[in-house]
């Protein structure tokens, strides 16, 4: 589908901090768009080089810590503070902690140049945290409030594991297609 802030990630931020982007466009993509705009704005248009070298002090660690602190507390404000404004009655307000740090340092980790890098990139894909936290801790409502460590694998930038292409997902989704986003 047509973005609709025409694929301009600057616009799609802009967008959902005064509380214009469209609530039905509010998915994966867009989530993935609005924090690697925030990530370039934090750090620059090359992600390749500066501080997300190590983005935590304690990589997988204390998220309050590091170059990504800063870009974490930002992408959180700012899902709060959107789907305060445009989430149905009745829906979860806020964000989700841990999926939220999980993308914020994924994208970060990525180090694309272009968006469609960061969307196609195994570790961004909608199911990636699948593979690391059982479905049941996944939605735990510790995982909502807070980060928890993930209880099936390793996430594939700690200790020099790259498992992005380890195989199929711990547990089959049993959840909408975008269940990270509903």
């Amino acid at each position: 589908p047509m973005e609709p802030t025409g694929g301009n990630p600057a616009a799609l931020v802009a967008a959902l901090r005064d509380g214009t982007f469209p609530r039905r466009s509010w998915d994966h993509r867009a989530h993935l768009v609005a924090c690697w705009s925030i990530h370039r704005e934090h750090h620059g248009p090359d992600p390749l080089t500066g501080p997300l070298a190590e983005p935590f002090a304690d990589p997988g660690g204390d998220p309050s810590a590091g170059p990504l602190a800063e870009v974490v507390d930002v992408v959180r404000v700012l899902i709060s503070a959107y789907n305060l404004r445009t989430a149905p009655a009745g829906s979860p307000a806020g964000c989700h902690e841990t999926v939220t740090r999980y993308f914020v340092e994924a994208v970060g980790r990525v180090g694309a140049h272009s968006i469609d890098e960061v969307v196609d990139h195994p570790w961004c894909h909608v199911d990636a945290p699948a593979r690391h936290w059982s479905r049941g801790l996944l939605w735990s409502d510790a995982a909502r409030s807070r980060w928890v460590d993930p209880d099936l694998a390793p996430l594939p930038w700690v200790g020099g594991v790259d498992d992005h292409l380890s195989g199929p997902v711990a547990e089959p989704r049993a959840q909408p297609p975008d269940p990270i986003h509903r």
